[in-house]
């Protein structure tokens, strides 16, 4: 049993928070791009405790900055989508996906302000109909060459849902064989062989001919093995 320290130590990752420092070096998911809309492709998320705003300019190009303007902190969600960026409704100070500043139309005429001017702006890449971002500081990792990233269309599908919990509670499920015995299991078995391909626990199970539907049934108390990695 941990205690409340070392829960909040594990589980916090806003700004500022050690497992927050540490989650920013890896690439996350912050939307689907059907989100984005043909009409207005811009929108307000959140990611590990940061507000930010998502948009796609006219040439396609994907972008993630701080969503408060660095001008007088209005919400660049709001902002419009024109002229190769997205536009602060505030005073119109334009920025493009890499955060840089285009205009900033109220200065006075020849002003240069805008050249000193940068939002904070955070590499994107879409997968498969996810748009991930990279949050750290410096350079990005290479982005992972899983097979539902590197699958066509065709055989990759994309969604979100909405947990209500931290992520180390949603991480601690994914990993739990044993519940998957009673919320998973299936009365009936399907030959793996057959129309299973993409259905959850229809396969067979490793090095066996063994339906996972009956493994689950009958196997209920699966043996955990804990290997140790260098720091």
């Amino acid at each position: 049993m941990m205690s409340p320290e070392q829960n909040e130590l594990i589980t916090r990752t806003g700004p500022g928070t050690k497992c927050g420092a540490l989650m920013r070096h890896y690439w996350h998911p912050v939307a689907l791009a059907d989100e984005l809309p043909a009409m207005r492709p811009a929108k307000a998320v959140r990611v590990l405790g940061q507000d930010f705003v998502l948009f796609r300019d006219e040439r396609g190009r994907h972008g993630l900055l701080d969503r408060d303007c660095p001008h007088r902190g209005a919400d660049l969600a709001f902002g419009r989508l024109e002229d190769g960026g997205l536009r602060c409704l505030f005073h119109g100070w334009l920025f493009d996906v890499d955060g840089k500043c285009l205009e900033t139309p109220a200065e006075p005429e020849g002003s240069v302000l805008c050249q000193r001017v940068r939002q904070k702006s955070y590499p994107v890449v879409v997968k498969n109909g996810i748009i991930f971002a990279y949050l750290g500081d410096g350079e990005a990792p290479a982005f992972p060459d899983f097979d539902c990233f590197l699958a066509p269309g065709t055989h990759a599908f994309a969604f979100k849902g909405l947990i209500d919990c931290n992520w180390l509670q949603a991480l601690e499920v994914g990993i739990d064989p044993a519940h998957a015995s009673y919320l998973h299991r299936f009365y009936e078995d399907e030959d793996p062989s057959g129309d299973g391909y993409g259905k959850q626990f229809r396969a067979s199970s490793s090095d066996s001919n063994i339906p996972m539907t009956r493994m689950m049934r009958e196997f209920t108390r699966p043996t955990i093995d804990v290997e140790g990695t260098p720091r």
